[in-house]
């Protein structure tokens, strides 16, 4: 029985139907025409959501597949041309055409075929039914596709222009990137020393996990790094002379902390049960200091209303390593705290006391 639409010349998608079997084609054509209209229902009223040409074989289908028809479903057995081919020529003329195949009593490897030559969405059809929840699947991974297309088409091409900007952006993380001409290459020891920079900032205070990002051993890393001059993840608040920096108020505040360490322990380092005693009260000291240092980290954050990953931004640190000091899992260095305290506009005894 039809159904009584306000608006029956209206339709979603002009959709192509291709089979050689008439009575196939005839019940996906009353299915498909049962379905409401979705993307105008509120403002025109009930309306069909397809509206349905039909095609006998592969070369009347590769006819009717015009710039407006924007769905196809299609038998993959059919006379003059089978349905792979004609899926593999339309995707190469239509990136945006959602297409469905399907058969009868398929063996998995067509439906893998048929992925592989373009379809969207793979039926094995049996008497017509699903075929309209098949159909809006073609759709919507169509419209994925082409979303995610056409954001990677927009990162590549921002990439370039940023690069087309010259100087280092070219050779920023998270990776070496081709120098665009002859004028933009730099000595490799140059361009390997701010790569590794680069790297050593994201990795600040994780130096197991860059060691790990890169593919070498800890003390690989060490000498590599030492190799290109580039400070060592999480002791960069040492000199290049390896002498402690007390300049900044976050050093002098650490620096203050060591020498209360000092006097409570009286600078003694003897062996046996009493200096046993004493290292598990420095450790407990240092885990006390750095739960104390993540409660109010996160206090503070919280407080000026930021995401770890807008902290992470601002401090110039990663979102994993913010996460980490929160959870009490690292002691950040002195420069990492003294970063940590400008972003956050608070002093660095704040965040200890």
């Amino acid at each position: 029985m039809a159904i009584a639409w306000d608006r029956p010349e209206e339709y979603d998608h002009l959709t192509v139907v291709a089979d050689d079997d008439q009575l196939h084609r005839q019940s996906i054509r009353e299915r498909l025409q049962a379905v409401r209209g979705r993307a105008r229902a509120e403002a025109i009223g009930s309306y069909p959501r397809f509206r349905v040409i039909e095609a006998s074989d592969g070369e009347e289908a590769l006819q009717l597949v015009t710039p407006e028809v924007s769905v196809l479903a299609i038998d993959l057995v059919m006379p003059r041309r089978n349905g792979l081919d004609v899926i593999e020529v339309l995707r190469e003329r239509r990136p945006d055409l959602a297409v469905l195949a399907f058969t009868a009593g398929a063996h998995p490897s067509e439906a893998v075929a048929a992925m592989m030559a373009g379809a969207d969405h793979f039926l094995e059809y049996v008497g017509g039914e699903a075929i309209e929840h098949a159909l809006e699947l073609a759709i919507d991974r169509r419209r994925l596709s082409r979303l995610i297309e056409r954001s990677e088409a927009d990162v590549d091409e921002a990439r370039e222009r940023l690069a087309r900007l010259g100087g280092s952006l070219a050779l920023g993380p998270p990776g070496l990137r081709p120098p665009l001409s002859a004028d933009t290459v730099i000595p490799f020891y140059e361009a390997a020393r701010r790569y590794l920079t680069a790297c050593a900032r994201l990795f600040d205070g994780d130096p197991k996990g860059l060691a790990q990002r890169l593919g070498v051993s800890y003390s690989a890393l060490r000498r590599l790094l030492k190799r290109y001059d580039v400070p060592f993840p999480g002791r960069s608040w040492k000199s290049a002379s390896g002498k402690r920096q007390t300049g900044s108020p976050a050093l002098r505040v650490l620096d203050t902390l060591l020498a209360e360490s000092v006097k409570l322990f009286g600078g003694n380092r003897q062996n046996g049960p009493a200096s046993s005693a004493i290292r598990r009260q420095e450790q407990d000291n240092m885990a006390g200091l750095a739960d104390k240092f993540a409660v109010n980290l996160k206090s503070e954050r919280l407080r000026k209303k930021l995401s770890q990953e807008a902290l992470a931004a601002k401090a110039g640190l990663s979102v994993s390593y913010i996460s980490m000091l929160e959870r009490g899992q690292r002691t950040p260095p002195l420069d990492t705290l003294e970063s940590l305290a400008k972003a956050l506009s608070v002093s660095a005894t704040s965040l200890l006391s």
